[in-house]
């Protein structure tokens, strides 16, 4: 494992329902863990009755509150997003900031390939989070030619469940991402992307992961 540890995939209390942690907490666990940094992944929360202003200024609300506690810390918080489509798919969205959510309210109503065009389009980088988790009916839904990697370790997702994804990943020709998928701190494991010296921003973290140069890791 490289020195400077990121954690890619996290939630928080406040926005995502899932997220048990307050954003403050979720900092100081990754901090006492020596972590180089992580990136706030959380869910569009709120209600579909609220406007996408709102919706979208109570998620950058949280990872604000995050922010503030790194600069206290020394250690980088990146915000990004997990966006949520038909049959349990959920596609990891970095490098893309609040300013273009607000200007772009329509991604609600697009359709999974329309999101996932349209965001790589902007200038996103795409990661399929778990990509064999199936829906309510058992559908499992893969979009390889629609996404920039895959999420092959994920602790919140069985051994056997990972392995299909790094094979998945393998048959189509794309990069590995690893990341704990935190909601409350209270893990046996936790995995992420390390680099070798430490990631400037969010665009310098996808650029050098792009380059080969980070290392997955999974770790107790």
């Amino acid at each position: 494992m490289l020195e400077f540890k990121y954690e890619t995939h996290a939630h928080t209390s406040g926005i995502s329902r899932c997220g048990k942690i307050d954003p403050r907490d979720l900092v100081r666990l990754y901090a006492d863990m020596g972590y180089a940094g992580l990136c706030v992944t959380n869910h569009f929360g709120g209600r579909k009755e609220e406007s996408w202003e709102t919706r979208v200024e109570k998620m950058h609300s949280v990872y604000l509150e995050a922010l503030d506690e790194s600069n206290k810390l020394g250690i980088n918080v990146f915000f990004a997003w997990e966006y949520s489509c038909v049959h349990a798919q959920d596609y990891l969205t970095y490098g893309l900031d609040e300013q273009w959510l607000y200007a772009h309210p329509e991604i609600q109503d697009m359709t999974t390939c329309e999101y996932l065009e349209f965001t790589r389009g902007s200038g996103g980088f795409v990661v399929h989070a778990h990509p064999f988790r199936a829906d309510k009916t058992g559908t499992i839904s893969l979009r390889p030619e629609f996404v920039d990697a895959v999420e092959v370790v994920n602790t919140g997702r069985s051994d056997d469940v990972n392995r299909f994804a790094a094979q998945y990943a393998e048959n189509y020709n794309l990069p590995g991402f690893a990341g704990s998928d935190t909601h409350s701190g209270n893990k046996e494991k936790f995995a992420g992307i390390s680099f070798a010296t430490r990631v400037a921003d969010i665009h310098d973290l996808i650029a050098r992961f792009k380059n080969g140069e980070g290392e997955l890791f999974s770790e107790c």
